[in-house]
């Protein structure tokens, strides 16, 4: 028994001195940190602190960490979107039509939606591409500038969300510059059309096709077939006749008018506005009227009356 208990005082011992010796070494080691600490201040318990190395398993390279910040700054600079989220940003820039910026979403679109991107990038493409045009047709509509108009118009993408009203805006310009056209190749029209085909060539070299080729089917001017070098007015009147039997009495007035500029005897202006009258040509039936004699207009102008041109109306200036 005496034994056991002086084998257990030397244990106790034993454990004391180890404590000892471990609570000096620490009381070393601090007083050596807090002299390699800044002189005059107290070492802080973070300065003191070891910081935990990784062990081998853990181990992190430079290149990870390059790897890691670099991702970082990605995911702040371009923070990820959903397609639906993306989508509905185009459709709102297309909405306003802010082109460059709808170009610039088409363009982050890619990598999730092409399909729809590239229609958006089409979109942003032809819209930038018109702008310029589009501002064209209304700067030359605004000085009536129809000829520039039209070419403008032409260049403008037929898919724009502008092309629409700016067409009609158009369309209503050139309407009424044909009914001006009209209305002034009416007031100078004679028997020879020579004033009317000066005024639709001028109008012709200043304004769109459309414009004079619709002004002169509105308002016809028969053309008076030039008369040749050695013109026959008998064979001029003669063909008259067979186009005024057959029934296109149009076509025989105007060779009448040819056979009276051959041969300018009141016969053949006689024929020319019976022809007239045919028609119901009330212009050239008065141009025609104003050249007969007396004796000729009281035989002829029966033919009037019975298409509705009344001798009032032929002496009306």
């Amino acid at each position: 028994m005496a034994t056991v208990q002086v084998r257990l005082g030397g244990r106790r011992r034993t454990l004391l001195l180890g404590g000892i010796v471990m609570a000096g070494a620490t009381c070393a080691l601090a007083l050596a940190l807090a002299g390699s600490s800044s002189p005059g201040r107290p070492a802080s318990g973070d300065e003191v602190a070891i910081t935990p190395q990784p062990t081998s398993g853990d181990a992190i390279t430079v290149e990870d960490a390059e790897a890691a910040s670099i991702a970082t700054d990605a995911r702040a600079l371009d923070p990820p979107t959903n397609v639906g989220e993306l989508e509905a940003a185009c459709r709102g820039y297309q909405a306003n039509r802010r082109w460059t910026d709808l170009e610039a979403c088409a363009h982050k679109l890619q990598r999730l939606a092409p399909k729809r991107a590239a229609d958006f990038e089409a979109r942003a493409a032809g819209e930038t591409r018109s702008a310029p045009r589009i501002a064209g047709v209304e700067a030359a509509l605004r000085v009536r500038n129809l000829k520039r108009a039209k070419a403008e118009l032409d260049q403008v993408w037929t898919g724009s969300v502008a092309y629409p009203a700016l067409k009609a805006k158009y369309d209503a310009a050139e309407g009424e510059l044909i009914a001006d056209l009209t209305a002034r190749l009416g007031r100078v029209k004679d028997a020879d059309c020579k004033e009317y085909n000066e005024l639709l060539a001028k109008e012709r070299a200043a304004s769109p096709p459309r414009v004079a080729t619709e002004a002169a089917r509105r308002t016809p001017c028969a053309t008076t077939t030039a008369p040749p070098v050695k013109c026959d007015a008998e064979k001029l009147a003669q063909r008259g006749q067979q186009q005024f039997a057959a029934g296109r009495a149009l076509e025989a007035m105007v060779s009448y008018e040819a056979a009276y500029a051959c041969n300018p005897v009141p016969r053949w202006s006689e024929k020319a506005f019976v022809a007239a009258c045919n028609v119901g040509y009330l212009l050239k039936a008065k141009l025609h009227w104003r050249k007969l004699p007396s004796g000729m207009r009281a035989r002829s102008v029966g033919i009037c009356v019975e298409n509705r041109i009344t001798e009032a109306m032929l002496d009306a200036p």
